[in-house]
C-alpha cells in the first residue's frame, strides 16, 4: 500500500468507491481519495467518523473529517432515513452525534 502511495500510481478506472472510510488511514486516504480525486477520478467515500474502530493500525476519524479541508469540491450528504430504527431515536442520536462533533472540533 505504502509502494502504491509513494508511486503515485493512477488506478485504471473513473470512479473509486471507498465503503467504511472511517478505518482508512492517511497512507490510503492519500492513495485512494486525494491522488486520484488529483487525477480527475470520481471518488465516492461511505463511511461514519463515529464508527472507527481500526486505530490500532493508524485509522483515525479526524482524518475522514479532514479531507474537506484539502479537496475543496467535496459535498457532504448526511443519512436522512433508516430502517433500523425510528425517527424519534434518530432524533436523539443525532443530537448526541452533533454535541461530540462539536467537542471534537477543537482537538488535533
Amino acid at each position: 500500500m505504502k509502494l502504491a502511495q509513494i508511486s503515485n500510481i493512477s488506478l485504471e478506472y473513473d470512479t473509486v468507491l471507498i465503503d467504511e472510510a472511517q478505518d482508512a488511514n492517511l497512507c490510503q486516504l492519500d492513495l485512494f481519495v486525494k491522488q486520484q480525486h488529483e487525477a480527475g477520478k470520481n471518488i465516492f467515500i461511505v463511511g461514519d467518523s463515529v464508527q472507527a474502530i481500526y486505530s490500532f493500525r493508524g485509522a483515525q476519524s479526524k482524518f475522514l473529517r479532514q479531507l474537506d479541508q484539502t479537496i475543496t469540491d467535496i459535498v457532504d450528504h448526511q443519512l436522512s432515513k433508516t430502517l433500523r430504527f425510528r425517527k424519534n431515536i434518530a432524533s436523539v442520536a443525532n443530537q448526541l452525534l452533533f454535541i461530540k462533533k462539536t467537542l471534537l472540533r477543537g482537538q488535533t
